[in-house]
């Protein structure tokens, strides 16, 4: 069947490419040593409140992030009154 043959294509490309990417970019590996050199030494208050300082970061962008959504959508529901009245009575 050719559409299996296309499936086994594309699975097989994906492992190849997830293999050499795992091998050349060692994204685990690198992580890892970066939070060994830079955050184990420091001391403990350091990492609290530098998670504290992260979770309101994190806070404060979802809040950005969903007024923003809200001023789109409100954009959107004018501009579509506007077109549903426009192609209602014109």
């Amino acid at each position: 069947n050719i559409w299996q043959a296309i499936v086994d294509f594309f699975s097989k490309m994906g492992s190849q490419i997830d293999s050499w990417l795992k091998e050349v970019v060692n994204f685990d590996f690198r992580i890892m040593e970066l939070y060994e050199t830079f955050i184990v030494p420091l001391p403990e208050i350091y990492k609290i409140l530098g998670a504290i300082l992260l979770l309101v970061i994190l806070i404060l962008g979802v809040i950005s992030f969903i007024k923003k959504a809200l001023k789109l959508f409100i954009v959107l529901a004018v501009i579509a009154i506007i077109a549903y009245v426009f192609i209602t009575f014109v």
